[in-house]
C-alpha cells in the first residue's frame, strides 16, 4: 500500500473513532481496538493480543484491509477531562 493510501486511511480510521468514540468506550472500555475500513476488526487487552488476533484471522474476512491500514488505539476506562 502506497505511503499516501496509508496515511488516508489511517486518517479515516481515526475520523471514525473520534465520531464513535462514547460507543465504543461503552463497549470496549479499558481495550485496545484494532480498526480497519472504519469497523473494529479486533479486541484485546494489550497490543501484543490484538496484534496476535490481527495475524490469527485470515485477510480474507477483511478483504480491503492491509495490515498498514490497521489503526490500533486504548480506550481508557478513566474519566478524562480538560484542564482550562
Amino acid at each position: 500500500m502506497p505511503a499516501t493510501d496509508t496515511l488516508e486511511s489511517a486518517l479515516k480510521n481515526r475520523q471514525w473513532i473520534e465520531s464513535r468514540l462514547g460507543d465504543l468506550g461503552k463497549n470496549y472500555s479499558g481495550k485496545y481496538i484494532a480498526v480497519a475500513n472504519q469497523q473494529v476488526v479486533a479486541v484485546g487487552a494489550s497490543i501484543g493480543e490484538v496484534k496476535r488476533v490481527l495475524r490469527s484471522r485470515s485477510l480474507s474476512l477483511f478483504p480491503d484491509c492491509a495490515t498498514s491500514g490497521v489503526t490500533i488505539t486504548y480506550l481508557s476506562n478513566e474519566p478524562s477531562g480538560m484542564l482550562l
